[in-house]
């Protein structure tokens, strides 16, 4: 074991969550640009953004090369050794996918993510380096852990995808409604044989009194007393609403962010069918049985289980737009249950973390 290599690595990793905390910033502003212009054109802070991220990919790297130095063995037998590389995979991933497919807008989510990951580790999870224990002790923890890592990565990009997903199909809704009420409120003041003012706008209507752009006319104006009365407060929601969907109208279409978040967790969901198949066989070898019923095990299973319904769901059952987005997050959100409370909570054979 090398302290020097460790404290060293333990820098580096801080600096890249310094760094990631600067495109994470970039990548607000860059948010912002969107929402202020209506278009997906890459702004000076989303280049700026994506050369942080870079660069804090790089510094990441370093740390969790030199931990792996220091410790001997692959950096990922503990929680700690975990969360560092499963971030740079997360990152890693991102990034190349944004060669290819504009997914800039997902910056602040990635970025986001991963500097609250890295401070939880940094702060709860960090141990020196210690002995590999017995059972870790195999090829098996270079492939079981790479893949379920892999998975991971996919998946949380593939949850980012449907959050903004969910997001811009409920703005959809919200302007689909608004855009009917106001057509049919233009339909009821344009029908003279129904003003829609009550009983005493429709009786002196009726009688002749009032013409019918008169009534128009004075609803308009109360109206018009009420908006101004709650100009003060309402101004800058409007404002807020206004610039939120402009950035979602920015976006791709609800389809093809649903289908972008489908293929990306297929990809997840391959990997992760491979981390149950090795880790039968990894237990296999280290403790005679492919499966136990060990609380990992188990949750494991779950998440499988969770995200195979989804690709099904989709697939046969036409199960798409929100209920598919928000299963597809389930998912993700069980993956950070299973790493987080069952590990540091629930004991069992996988009882590696360190803490």
């Amino acid at each position: 074991m090398n302290t020097l290599l460790d404290e060293w690595s333990y820098i580096a990793i801080l600096s890249a969550a310094g760094i990631y905390v600067g495109a994470f910033l970039a990548f607000a502003f860059a948010m912002a640009a969107r929402a202020s212009s209506g278009s997906s054109a890459t702004t000076r802070s989303g280049t700026i953004a994506t050369a942080l991220a870079w660069l804090g990919l790089i510094l990441h790297a370093v740390g969790v090369l030199l931990r792996g130095i220091s410790a001997g063995v692959v950096p990922w037998a503990t929680m700690y050794e975990f969360t560092i590389t499963a971030t740079l995979m997360i990152v890693a991933v991102f990034l190349v996918a944004t060669i290819w497919v504009n997914l800039k807008y997902l910056g602040v989510f990635v970025t986001g993510f991963v500097v609250l990951a890295l401070a939880v580790a940094t702060v709860f999870f960090w141990r020196p380096t210690t002995t590999l224990a017995v059972a870790l002790d195999s090829y098996w923890l270079l492939i079981h852990v790479v893949v379920a890592m892999l998975g991971t990565a996919f998946f949380a990009l593939g949850a980012g995808i449907s959050g903004m997903q969910l997001l811009k199909s409920r703005n959809e809704h919200k302007a689909e409604r608004a855009a009917a009420e106001t057509a049919n409120a233009e339909e009821v003041s344009s029908d003279p044989a129904d003003p829609g003012l009550g009983g005493a706008g429709f009786a002196a209507f009726a009688e002749g009194g009032v013409s019918t752009a008169t009534l128009i006319r004075s609803g308009s104006e109360a109206k018009s007393h009420g908006e101004d009365a709650n100009a003060g407060t309402g101004e800058g929601e409007e404002v807020r609403r206004s610039r939120l969907a402009r950035f979602l109208a920015s976006l791709p279409n609800v389809d093809d962010l649903e289908q972008m978040s489908y293929r990306v967790n297929i990809i997840g969901f391959v990997f992760w069918t491979f981390t149950l198949i090795f880790g039968a066989l990894w237990a296999q070898k280290a403790w005679g049985r492919y499966w136990g019923w060990d609380v990992k095990e188990v949750w494991t299973f779950i998440i499988w289980t969770i995200y195979a319904g989804y690709l099904h769901a989709r697939a046969t059952r036409g199960w798409r737009g929100d209920r598919a987005a928000w299963l597809a997050i389930a998912g993700f959100l069980a993956i950070v249950f299973n790493f987080t409370i069952v590990n540091i909570y629930f004991k069992g054979w996988h009882a590696y973390s360190g803490l």
